[in-house]
């Protein structure tokens, strides 16, 4: 008994010892090299302060990895570069991710650092404050992208390349909005009067505040200023500014050609775009919280991005109108099934449908030419894709993630593969034989299924008698075929109508889906729509006046 209550009060002392421990305590760090010319060092001390000393670029020269998954949420974020690579993520390798897990809460920067390089600071969670000398001259555009919890940046009042306002990073004469903590707690911000220019990635990644106002100075608002700024509502423009304006707290251009952001947090299910509006922006509607249904028929370009993350979209409305779309237009859409792009495109761009796994069938216009690289990755419930006749290149990794693609058609038209993904192991893939795609599938051990078999059609007239209304053609086809320009087709494409008003004689060509080719001609004699001649004729009778 006397040891059993030896034993409780041993658990009891060593519990309680334990709840004195922080979950979080930080313990102090040795000084290691933040850059490579190894100028810069930085010491964590138990208070979770950071303290940089020395000169240089923090994080200047450090090796990067890159690499590509389908399921990281910033894709197409900046992340195309010259070459068209898709960079998904970028982290130091080993010991040089030195931030990563530790429990910094402030950082100060001692005089005589230069500059603060790109995401040295990410996965700084805890991180709310940080202090920048004089010495600073140069702040990469995402050096606190992703830091979450910061709340202010403080700026030595002797710097003369920068400055800071309420935690707000501006340029020195504070024309220039440069970064507003994304942990800022202010629900309200009112940019001051000096600001002319609104930097790119300004406010993006910010969660708390609500309203935007913007005033009668401000010139130029740059790309991807707002965001995923998950908790915006409405942005409000002096009506003095001649540059830009705000209907319903959606931002515009003075005269409305273009609609440069629809707020994440913005009320309503359905949104039809104002039929001024020509170019969507990037990112403009990124991540929206309520809209499942946009009509943009009025629309010719959409930049990158522009639908990207807005898990509730289920329906969007493109006209042939468009001729341009960007990258990631619709990435991470989870709630498409069914997109239909206009005939106006040449390119699917890269990441246009990556992540959008709900997405059950895409129709591709005929006009296609090149499939960009991850296209389609991550479309996990995507069942069929017939890459259009025509086109010539398809990028990297375009159904990679796609595990339940049942049907790929390949045209004999593609002279380029980059790579499919994985194996398609449950996918049937069709090609003509003797063709680019038949080699690659084999050489890459895929399984492929050779079609050189011409489409079987069926034509009819709806009407084989004279008559004088038009003729209806219809051609059946027991396979999908490709489009033909000029008559209305099914989306099954089995199905293919034209109505003729004059006599014709013409003939046709008939194209699978993967290049096999028929012929026919149309013949039309039916249709007479010309006026009776009358001959009119006069004789005398006899014995009258009559004639």
């Amino acid at each position: 008994m006397k040891k059993s209550l030896i034993s409780i009060v041993l658990v009891v002392i060593i519990l309680a010892t334990c709840m004195l421990i922080p979950v979080n305590e930080v313990k102090a760090t040795e000084e290691v090299f933040i850059n490579k010319a190894q100028t810069a060092t930085a010491t964590l001390d138990e208070e979770g302060t950071l303290t940089i000393n020395g000169t240089g670029v923090v994080g200047e020269g450090l090796d990067k990895t890159r690499y590509v998954s389908s399921y990281q949420k910033d894709i197409g974020e900046n992340n195309i570069s010259e070459d068209n690579e898709i960079i998904i993520s970028e982290f130091w390798n080993g010991k040089n991710l030195y931030f990563e897990g530790k429990d910094v809460k402030k950082v100060i920067i001692g005089e005589g650092i230069t500059g603060i390089e790109n995401d040295i600071f990410n996965q700084c969670d805890n991180l709310r404050s940080i202090e920048i000398p004089s010495t600073v001259s140069y702040i990469g555009d995402k050096a606190f992208h992703y830091t979450y919890g910061l709340e202010e940046i403080k700026i030595n009042e002797n710097n003369t390349h920068f400055s800071s306002d309420s935690g707000v990073l501006f340029d020195k004469n504070k024309t220039q909005l440069i970064n507003y903590p994304k942990g800022k707690t202010d629900t309200q911000y009112v940019i001051p009067d000096t600001v002319t220019n609104i930097k790119g990635l300004a406010f993006t990644n910010n969660g708390l505040v609500k309203t935007i106002q913007i005033s009668k100075n401000v010139e130029q608002v740059e790309s991807n200023a707002f965001r995923s700024c998950h908790s915006l509502e409405n942005i409000i423009v002096a009506e003095e500014n001649p540059n830009y304006l705000t209907i319903d707290g959606i931002l515009y251009n003075k005269d409305k050609t273009e609609l440069i952001c629809y707020p994440s947090e913005k009320q309503g299910k359905t949104y039809t775009i104002d039929e001024n509006v020509k170019t969507i922006k990037e990112y403009a509607f990124s991540n929206n919280y309520h809209l499942e249904d946009v009509d943009v028929s009025t629309v010719e370009a959409i930049e990158r991005g522009a639908f990207y993350g807005i898990q509730t979209l289920k329906k969007v409305k493109l006209p042939e109108a468009i001729t341009q779309m960007g990258t990631a237009v619709f990435s991470g859409d989870i709630s498409l099934k069914e997109v239909t792009l206009p005939k106006g495109i040449t390119k699917l761009e890269a990441c246009t449908f990556t992540d959008a796994n709900g997405l059950l069938k895409v129709n591709l216009p005929s006009t296609i030419t090149e499939i960009g690289d991850y296209a389609f990755t991550g479309c996990s419930y995507l069942q069929e894709l017939a890459i259009p006749v025509g086109t010539k290149k398809i990028g990297k990794q375009i159904l990679q993630s796609c595990y339940k693609i049942e049907k790929l058609y390949i045209p004999s038209t593609v002279e380029e593969i980059g790579s499919l993904g994985e194996k398609l192991s449950n996918t049937d893939i069709y090609c003509k034989g003797g063709t680019f795609a038949q080699e690659y599938l084999e050489k890459n051990q895929y399984e492929c299924k050779i079609d050189n078999v011409a489409p079987v059609m069926i034509i009819t007239y709806s009407e084989l008698e004279k008559t004088k209304q038009p003729v209806d053609v219809i051609i059946r086809t027991l396979e999908s075929v490709a489009p033909i320009e000029s008559w209305e087709s099914t989306l099954e494409g089995k199905k293919m109508t034209k109505n003729y008003t004059q006599n014709t004689e013409e003939k046709i060509s008939l194209t699978d889906l993967v290049g096999n080719v028929a012929q026919a001609e149309i013949k039309i004699e039916n249709i007479d729509t010309e006026v009776p001649n009358i001959l009119v004729t006069y004789e005398k009778v006899e014995g009258t006046n009559v004639k």
